[in-house]
């Protein structure tokens, strides 16, 4: 939940977690974010998930889950960045891009704008 560095510093850390202590952790991060209910700027915590999915990749899978789950009509830019490091499955990648065209459809209009722009300056085949 703390800074962006702070929290950078903790990855080896995170990585020697066991997978079960790992989604615990995802959890109480995502419950956390969820309970915060403000998402026009980028809430305490997602730092630490981004580096907590990057340090255990089993846990991709349940980022794209909570990204999917936001409220799209009041997420803010941030929603669309910063999740590069941290998706490396291609099928996550994928899956992340589908999410970023329907965001570009359907989202507050900073949120549209951002996903679209987003996927039109990204290089072919993903990150």
């Amino acid at each position: 939940m703390g800074a962006k560095l702070a929290v950078q510093g903790e990855e080896a850390n995170l990585r020697s977690l066991a997978p079960p202590e790992a989604a615990q952790v995802f959890e109480m991060l995502r419950t956390r974010i969820i309970a915060s209910d403000s998402f026009e700027k980028a809430p305490d915590g997602v730092d630490g998930m981004a580096v907590l999915v990057r340090a255990q990749p089993s846990l991709q899978t349940n980022l794209l889950d909570f990204l999917e789950a936001l409220p799209a009509n009041r997420l803010g830019a941030w929603a669309c960045s910063g999740w590069s490091s941290a998706l490396k499955d291609a099928t996550a990648v994928k899956r992340f891009d589908q999410l970023l065209e329907v965001w570009g459809k359907n989202g507050s209009s900073i949120l549209k704008l951002t996903a679209t722009s987003t996927l039109r300056t990204r290089p072919q085949g993903g990150r």
